[in-house]
């Protein structure tokens, strides 16, 4: 799935500026293909920025008509992620994903959208 940012909203926790603690929060629109023909949902995006280039991340999404699939991680939001991304793993579902493990492979597809690779096991 590719997502493309619907919503932003960043949280500037104490001191004033860019600091650990602050947050991202962003809700995506979610399409099955690159060319963002065919909405499939919508995803939020919490993200807070933890030590070095690190984020600790949490993702509902939400599959239309489907379900719901819970990711959480700690990435690294360095070169080596805008290069190969990083993995998030499967925390929670809903729905037809219900009674399925894994993880998500996010990674950089252009400067608007993540390509978000789904990896489930029964």
């Amino acid at each position: 799935m590719y997502s493309e940012p619907l919503k932003f909203k960043s949280v500037d926790v104490p001191p004033t500026g860019f600091s650990l603690g602050d947050q991202d929060l962003v809700v995506d629109r979610l399409w099955s293909d690159p060319d963002k023909t065919t909405s499939v949902g919508k995803d939020r995006v919490v993200s807070e920025y933890i030590p070095n280039t690190f984020l600790m991340v949490q993702v509902e999404y939400m599959i239309e008509g489907r379900g719901k699939i819970h990711a959480a991680g700690t990435l690294d939001f360095s070169q080596a992620f805008l290069e190969s991304g990083d993995d998030l793993a499967v925390t929670g579902r809903t729905g037809e994903f219900e009674n399925v493990h894994g993880s998500i492979h996010l990674s950089v597809f252009d400067p608007e959208t993540f390509q978000n690779d789904i990896h489930l096991l029964p």
